[in-house]
């Protein structure tokens, strides 16, 4: 991880400490198009700094790390090798390795507002870093591994609810899409996640 995410990082833990308003959401996520007949459903989590709503408006930023896990050990290719006759050779693409840390900020917008329950639309930047290893192997042909990583960026939209159980404990309800680019391994993946947490208000209103 280079020094730009641990800077995020920090800035991040550093808004938690002085608004000391925090949610803590679990989830379960699934990979949709071609990412998702790679990679397998799951579960993680989420935490961030989630203020009350003033008015109709709040911002919002959190964090998540994801370990994604293949549908199989190793998903079958072919190569073509060409000379005085074409022959097709078996092989195999394994990941190894293929882990997510997500940034994201952005803003909520209640569209019902009441004293104790919140329904709201919300959506959000992400950046952030991916981590990969990899391994493509064709019988006589090819043997390459791949290691390293690249940058994240893109968005999410939600739908959100909140209640508040008292004036400092609160219980949300998300479903996030998220779209975004791994800038290496270069691809284009999105994902759903469907989730429940507790946001928690330290101090007085």
């Amino acid at each position: 991880m280079n020094i730009f995410y641990k800077i995020c990082l920090l800035l991040l833990i550093n808004s938690f400490a002085c608004h000391s308003q925090i949610f803590v959401r679990a989830y379960h996520y699934r990979p949709t198009g071609d990412f998702g007949s790679v990679f397998k459903p799951g579960f993680s989590a989420e935490i961030g700094y989630m203020p009350k709503f003033e008015e109709r408006l709040r911002v919002c930023v959190s964090a998540t790390y994801m370990v994604m896990k293949p549908r199989r050990d190793a998903f079958p290719i072919v190569g073509i090798q060409q000379g005085t006759k074409t022959v097709i050779l078996p092989g195999e693409d394994r990941f190894d390795k293929y882990n997510l840390l997500h940034l994201f900020a952005g803003i909520d917008v209640a569209i019902i507002k009441r004293k104790k329950f919140f329904a709201y639309l919300g959506t959000d930047l992400t950046v952030g870093v991916g981590s990969v290893d990899s391994r493509t192997e064709v019988k006589t042909l090819i043997s390459e591994g791949y290691s390293g990583g690249g940058g994240i960026a893109g968005f999410r939209g939600r739908i959100g609810l909140q209640y508040n159980l008292t004036d400092h404990i609160g219980l949300i309800a998300h479903v996030n899409r998220t779209g975004y680019i791994l800038t290496e391994p270069r691809t284009v993946n999105w994902f759903n996640d469907y989730g429940m947490g507790v946001r928690y208000h330290f101090g007085y209103r």
